[in-house]
């Protein structure tokens, strides 16, 4: 893309953290009294941009009154996202405005980038200077799932990879991102392509550190809340659909698994609130899996990571934060079962779990509405762990967006949702079954990435017989 050269043109690429660096420059620019356009050759969150120059340039005129610096941001609508203006609206940018700050890259909210040397970045032939970024916050994850279009690296780059930083074996699939990680994707993906197009000099390595933005001291106390009080619908369907093709059968096939019936499904019976009377409601979180009820298994993991991340804030941030841990549910087996795991844990009764999960949301934020976050968390995911939940919470709180989902591998977001208290009058206007993740979901939204397994959840009959 080419313009009429006039202002000075800085092009951000690369991952995990361009937006924040975007910004960063912008406001230290304008405060040397320079008049600074913000905008994309990509895509950008739609946060409060316009959408024609003149408008723009009239509207901070006016709120900038005497101030000789300023910021417009400025891009095409494409409703919660904006994307390139056209090369008549860059041209007549270039009248005005003394610095152009271009988001010319895209990576899906995640700290590391495999780019498409063919088509990206998009960055403007007449660019000043390039900043390459990448995120610290991808430091001590797996590279595939922290790393933007892992799955376009060539047999000879896996193979390199491998042989820099893999050992005893390990295989890059399970390679654990480290600092030096970073660098050598940074100059084999970027630097490397970038130079043969631009002067060296011109070319900035940044590593975003989310610490800098010290929004993570607005959290002083956060509530992690378990959502136990639903009916289990799907479950209790799957459960019907399978007692009912068993009669008179010892054994069933389940995804090429031949199940003892006579064991597993006796069990699964006499777990249901001591004895079943009928197979109308089925409660998953009442059931065995793996030695401990399926609730159990999230909740030993939350008081964990409750610890951890007490220790992690005062370790990295010298910051002391209270984190509560309550469930809210009307069963009276799960209330006693979870006081035996953890005393301190707060017990939030929902009168009417017939609404669906909005009604367990909303008893929450009612019971919390003096903390500065709640963690939403699904009560029946058996296999996400501390560790996760440690560096998701920790990576909302310091993210500059104040609320956050973890996202899975098809880049779908799931709970848990972490949501700013900013937010409580918002969600507490949700219903029926669709949960806060409407709205928390929303961009600007930090997302946390992790792999399928660690948010899967217990729908079906067969999750818990295998």
């Amino acid at each position: 893309m080419k313009i009429n050269k006039k202002s000075k043109i800085i092009s951000v690429v690369g991952s995990g953290g361009k937006t924040t660096l975007v910004y960063k420059l912008a406001n230290s620019y304008a405060q040397k009294g320079k008049r600074v356009l913000i905008t994309t050759t990509t895509h950008m969150t739609n946060d409060g941009f316009y959408y024609d120059i003149d408008e723009a340039i009239r509207k901070e005129n006016n709120k900038s009154k005497n101030k000789s610096g300023f910021i417009c941001k400025v891009g095409s609508n494409l409703g919660d996202k904006v994307c390139a203006l056209s090369k008549e609206e860059l041209d007549k940018a270039k009248e005005v405005f003394d610095i152009i700050i271009v988001e010319a890259d895209g990576s899906r909210c995640m700290p590391v980038k495999i780019p498409n040397i063919e088509k990206e970045p998009v960055i403007l032939e007449d660019t000043d200077e390039i900043y390459v970024v990448s995120g610290l916050a991808a430091i001590g994850r797996k590279l595939k799932i922290v790393c933007q279009r892992f799955n376009i690296l060539s047999n000879e780059d896996r193979l390199d990879i491998e042989k820099n930083f893999c050992k005893n074996g390990e295989s890059i699939d399970e390679l654990i991102v480290t600092k030096e990680i970073l660098e050598y994707i940074l100059n084999k993906f970027y630097l490397e392509p970038l130079s043969k197009r631009y002067n060296p000099k011109k070319i900035n390595i940044y590593f975003a550190d989310m610490k800098e933005g010290k929004i993570y001291k607005n959290y002083k106390k956060i509530a992690f809340v378990m959502l136990a009080s639903g009916f289990s619908k799907r479950f209790t369907k799957s459960c019907k659909e399978y007692i009912s093709n068993i009669q008179g059968k010892s054994t069933i096939d389940i995804d090429g698994h031949s199940v003892n019936l006579s064991d597993k499904l006796l069990n699964l019976v006499r777990s249901i609130n001591g004895k079943m009377q009928s197979v109308d409601f089925i409660n998953k979180l009442n059931l065995y899996y793996k030695g401990s009820l399926v609730y159990e298994h999230l909740l030993k993991e939350l008081i964990v990571s409750r610890e951890q991340l007490i220790k992690l804030f005062k370790k990295e941030c010298n910051h002391n934060i209270n984190i509560s841990i309550g469930i809210v549910t009307g069963y009276k087996n799960i209330i006693s079962s979870s006081r035996k795991l953890y005393k301190k844990i707060d017990i939030i009764d929902n009168n009417h779990p017939e609404d669906g999960i909005s009604a367990s949301i909303k008893e929450a934020i009612k019971y919390y509405k003096n903390y500065d976050a709640i963690v939403f968390f699904n009560s029946d995911y058996v296999n996400l762990k501390s560790r996760e939940i440690v560096n998701f919470v920790y990576h909302c709180a310091l993210s500059n967006n104040l609320k956050g989902m973890m996202c899975n591998e098809e880049l779908e977001a799931v709970t848990p949702a972490f949501a700013s208290s900013k937010f409580f009058d918002e969600i507490l206007g949700i219903s029926g079954d669709k949960g806060a993740g409407k709205i928390i979901g929303k961009q600007p939204c930090y997302l946390y990435h992790i792999d399928d397994n660690s948010v899967k959840d217990i729908d079906d009959i067969k999750d818990i017989l295998l």
